[in-house]
């Protein structure tokens, strides 16, 4: 009996035994505040311990749940402490009064359980000397830099951009002005026998009496003249009659043969384009060459009236 009572004691010490080393192998998380007193808005210090882990990385980093009551700023890393690990975070005590602090959750990376520490019972304050303290006033007067250079220089690039506006629109004004302005053509003074030649030439070339329009090639040849005679006397040989034409002609030179052949071609072009006659097919040609020889002859009396009168 006695016997038996003895190994009954000596299972119940074995089963104490193994009990303690597993529950001293059992992880425990313990958090703590580093003071009781605790002002709203000035950080204060918490610690986070957890003990019954492996000396081994495996099970880090820890994540880590904060109540609402309070803010952390800084965390320090975990770092291995007699069999455990330990963390300091420094925080923030949003709201003055009595606060319940939950236990943080700490969870090992490998995906085991979630752990939990106890929980803390914050007091925070609200410091007096913050809110019926004396007036904040600055240690040293205030010093007033003076005006530099260099403080005019926004108004200076303000200036500048005003001006080079200015600059742009005169230039595009003044661009716009000679865009509408409109081109005014050049006239050349041409003499009046190279007028009468060119229109010469181009009649010439035109052949029209040729088809048998002569009484038009008679009365261009005619107006080619008279105008000529008109520009270069200063005479209106286009509007007078034949024979007020030769009067003022005799007025402007004495050469008789001259004038006769003139008044040769002006009657036979009257009686074409009255149709009082047909002159011959050489006539044609002969009257556009003698038209033109007395163009060039005329030329001399222009001379020999300088030279009779050379203040004129």
């Amino acid at each position: 009996m006695k016997g038996i009572m003895r190994i009954g004691f000596l299972l119940c010490g074995l089963m104490l035994l193994f009990s303690d080393t597993a529950r001293a192998q059992q992880p425990e998380v313990r958090s703590r505040l580093a003071s009781d007193t605790l002002r709203v808005g000035i950080p204060a210090r918490l610690q986070l311990e957890v003990s019954g882990l492996p000396d081994t990385l495996v099970w880090l980093p820890f994540t880590i749940d904060t109540a609402r009551s309070i803010a952390i700023v800084e965390s320090t890393p975990w770092t291995p402490r007699g069999g455990g690990w330990i963390k300091e975070m420094r925080f923030v005590p949003l709201a003055d009064g009595r606060s319940l602090l939950p236990g943080l959750a700490v969870s090992p990376q490998n995906g085991s359980d979630t752990m939990y520490s106890n929980s803390l019972i914050i007091n925070a304050l609200l410091d007096s000397s913050l809110v019926e303290g004396p007036e904040i006033r600055p240690v040293k007067d205030i010093i007033r830099e003076g005006v530099k250079w260099y403080d005019y220089l926004v108004y200076l690039w303000i200036l500048l951009g005003l001006a080079l506006l200015v600059v742009v629109f005169f230039v595009w004004k003044k661009y716009r002005k000679r865009q509408a302005k409109p081109i005014e053509a050049k006239t050349i003074n041409r003499a009046p026998e190279d007028i009468a030649f060119e229109k010469l030439r181009k009649l010439r070339d035109a052949e029209i009496w040729q088809t048998g329009a002569i009484k038009e090639y008679q009365s261009e040849l005619t107006y080619i003249l008279r105008e000529f005679l008109e520009k270069k006397f200063s005479i209106p040989a286009l509007e007078q009659p034949s024979s007020e034409l030769l009067n003022r002609l005799r007025e402007i030179t004495s050469d008789n043969e001259w004038i006769g052949k003139v008044r040769q071609i002006l009657e036979i072009a009257d009686l074409v384009k009255f149709a009082k006659g047909v002159p011959g097919a050489s006539f044609h040609d002969e009257a556009l060459e003698s038209t033109a020889q007395l163009i060039k002859q005329s030329l001399h009396f222009i001379r020999e009236e300088e030279q009779k009168n050379p203040e004129s």
